[in-house]
């Protein structure tokens, strides 16, 4: 009687024990589908706020563009660092830039220094860069870069006035010291 009761008792015990398995499984599957649900809807937010990030991560308002400072910055990145990205915008359509080399002046617009900056691509310059405000009011500013080089020094004074599409560099004249 004794072995009867055994079995019995196996016998319920194992049917309770894998009803007790099978719904232990059934809630672990049910817990560990939700927490890949979870997951993936963070990595998902996650993706979504580094792209827009990303995209977004070098992209200057347009009120930004129209200060004297973002015009200024522009000239720097394009002459110390050969970054022409912004160069054309902050050019007026009548710039002139004058240089002097061997006693000579030379003189070139808009057009062809667009033109050297798109065939040469981008050149990073071997030089300390700073510059200074000489004179500045409402609308027109001179400013002084000056490109220090091991041995020599290159002096832009740069004209710029304010215009409706914002600070337009007028003049550069390039020096060597």
């Amino acid at each position: 009687m004794k072995l009867n009761i055994f079995f019995i008792s196996t016998a319920t015990f194992c049917r309770e024990g894998a009803s007790k398995v099978y719904t232990y499984n059934k809630n672990l599957k049910t817990l560990n589908t939700q927490k890949m649900k979870n997951l993936k809807t963070i990595l998902l937010a996650i993706i979504i706020a580094t792209t827009t990030l990303m995209a977004n991560a070098n992209t200057v308002p347009e009120q930004n563009k129209e200060t004297l400072q973002f015009s200024i910055a522009a000239y720097i990145n394009m002459v110390s660092l050969g970054n022409s990205k912004d160069y054309a915008s902050i050019l007026a359509n009548d710039v002139k830039f004058n240089s002097t080399r061997n006693g000579k002046l030379f003189s070139h617009g808009k057009k062809e220094e667009l033109d050297f900056v798109r065939r040469v691509g981008y050149v990073k310059q071997n030089c300390t860069t700073a510059y200074e405000t000489i004179s500045t009011d409402d609308n027109f500013c001179v400013v002084k870069v000056r490109m220090i080089y091991e041995g020599f020094t290159k002096e832009n004074i740069i004209s710029l006035s304010k215009t409706d599409k914002g600070w337009m560099i007028t003049d550069v004249t390039s020096v060597f010291v």
